[in-house]
């Protein structure tokens, strides 16, 4: 018989990284979740910095949830 992990429950004050900006800071990750209309576990994706397939409308909304605008420059 296959066992699952268990996977660590959601803490209460569970808040976005540092590497966001402070009003996007004061949102929980289900708050900031709710605001993009996605689920944690894609915000969760969204948010990991090893996560190379992450898309360009994604980071688009997550800025514009935050008031932010995603601005992209290459050199």
């Amino acid at each position: 018989m296959l066992r699952r992990k268990h996977k660590p429950s959601v803490q209460a004050g569970d808040c976005i990284p540092a590497c966001c900006d402070e009003e996007a800071q004061q949102l929980t990750k289900c708050a900031f979740a709710r605001k993009l209309k996605t689920s944690r576990s894609q915000l969760d994706r969204l948010l990991d910095p090893e996560n190379t397939k992450v898309t360009l409308d994604g980071l688009s909304r997550a800025a514009q949830a935050v008031g932010r605008e995603l601005q992209l420059e290459l050199r």
